[in-house]
């Protein structure tokens, strides 16, 4: 089964302890795409976007041409880049989503327009990756 099947991801309403909640079989992925904070979002988009190897405190993500490595502390997880690209696409919809409906002042940080323009690019590079496989795209 793949990961992403087993991964789901919610804004959190709740209390102030996290902005988005992870729930997976697996605990690193838990862990991973459950936020505290804007900060691994706002310093790691433009390297994930970019498949390039990036962390920020105690999270990391390590790419090969197939696989993406991703880690919490020294624990670790593997998925297949394409699924972990989605997984962050559905994070960065939420976080979006979630910063729009609670009027989080982060919308208004200098990153976000970046942020947002990025996203959005991630997202068409995914649907044409997707095509390509399907053969409905010609080169």
């Amino acid at each position: 089964m793949y990961k992403l099947e087993q991964l789901s991801m919610a804004w959190n309403y709740d209390n102030d302890a996290f902005l988005s909640i992870a729930k997976s079989t697996d605990s690193v992925l838990e862990d991973f795409f459950s936020m505290q904070s804007w900060e691994f979002i706002r310093h790691c988009f433009d390297d994930i976007y970019n498949e390039v190897d990036t962390e920020h405190e105690h999270k990391r993500i390590e790419f090969t041409p197939k696989f993406a490595n991703i880690y919490v502390n020294d624990n670790k997880s593997q998925m297949q880049k394409h699924e972990c690209l989605k997984a962050f696409i559905t994070l960065c919809d939420l976080m979006m989503i979630g910063a729009n409906d609670d009027h989080h002042s982060v919308r208004y940080e200098p990153w976000w327009q970046d942020f947002t323009q990025t996203l959005y690019l991630l997202r068409c590079k995914i649907e044409v990756q997707e095509q390509l496989l399907e053969g409905s795209v010609d080169v």
